[in-house]
């Protein structure tokens, strides 16, 4: 069974996952092909979340796979019929290993996050903010993307700090941002959940496994500007934007995911960059941050 490194896993994976980095040692996780039964019976209508319980979760997508998330530790997975390769692997290593990590204990923020100085910078917000788009503005003037899509955060039990997890060298772009990084859109694999995107591969720079989180922005639209967020306000932007937010009352770990966020907020700076949605300003989003520093470094 193939061997991958991601998140600062060890995973075993008797499905292809393309572009993720070759990994050793015991495994963490195991992902593999087998039956998957259909909880609730009956047609899924809607892609997702289908069936929560104990330490299991059930997920569906529609013409692609059925997935079953166990404690943290497994992931089996039931193809539909037809050649859905590249489409399986888009979802193990997006919602499935994101799923299987909050079983893990980890706080998964739905956000980017690229390194500077020695330590990762994130962007979290809502969808069409560009996340990912920005991290690769980043990596365009020398700041390497530590992860793409899940920002996988370890708040430890110290008084200070939190830690996050290097993840899979791709991410995730639209093709008008494919474009404006020089890459050519049509020569990229479309990723399953989302029409038209690409899943863009780049060249590993992060080698450690974790670096120190030294804080968030919190993506906006809007005239120009970055504002601290007292601590009430990002708890709130923290817990909304993690990427199990609306699985947590079945899945029984409210009282958990709000600790975290909460010791999260605590710890690192977590502010609100405000800026125009236009690929031309990206360079100038980069140039803000820079200056800003609160959340950079010194």
């Amino acid at each position: 069974m193939p061997v991958y490194s991601a998140y600062d896993l060890t995973i075993f994976s008797e499905i292809p996952l393309p572009g993720v980095s070759p990994g050793d040692g015991t495994p963490d996780l195991r992902i593999c092909y087998g039956s998957v039964e259909l909880l609730p019976p009956g047609d899924i209508q809607v892609n997702g979340y289908y069936g929560i319980g104990g330490e299991e979760i059930h997920y569906v997508w529609r013409g692609i796979c059925r997935a079953r998330i166990q404690g943290g530790h497994t992931i089996v997975v039931q193809p539909e019929p037809g050649d859905h390769g590249h489409a399986i692997a888009n979802l193990l290593i997006g919602p499935f290993i994101a799923l299987a990590m909050h079983q893990r204990g980890r706080l998964v923020m739905h956000g980017s996050g690229i390194a500077m100085d020695g330590r990762v910078v994130g962007f979290i917000g809502n969808s069409g903010q560009g996340k990912s788009t920005t991290a690769a503005a980043f990596m365009l003037n020398g700041y390497p993307i530590v992860t793409d899509d899940l920002l996988s955060v370890a708040v430890g039990m110290e008084e200070e700090g939190a830690v996050v997890h290097a993840g899979s060298p791709q991410i995730k772009l639209w093709p008008e941002s494919v474009r404006a990084i020089g890459g050519d859109p049509e020569a990229l694999p479309k990723i399953a959940s989302v029409k038209d995107k690409r899943m863009y591969t780049f060249d590993r720079v992060v080698t450690a496994a974790t670096l120190p989180l030294a804080g968030i922005y919190v993506l906006d639209e809007g005239s120009e500007g970055i504002e601290t967020l007292g601590p009430n306000e990002a708890l709130v932007e923290l817990a909304r934007h993690s990427y199990c937010a609306l699985l947590v009352d079945e899945m029984g770990d409210r009282r958990r995911h709000f600790m975290q966020c909460a010791q999260l907020a605590a710890r690192i700076s977590v502010r609100r960059l405000r800026r125009r949605l236009s690929l031309e300003r990206l360079n100038d989003i980069v140039r803000m941050v820079e200056k800003d520093r609160g959340v950079g470094g010194g």
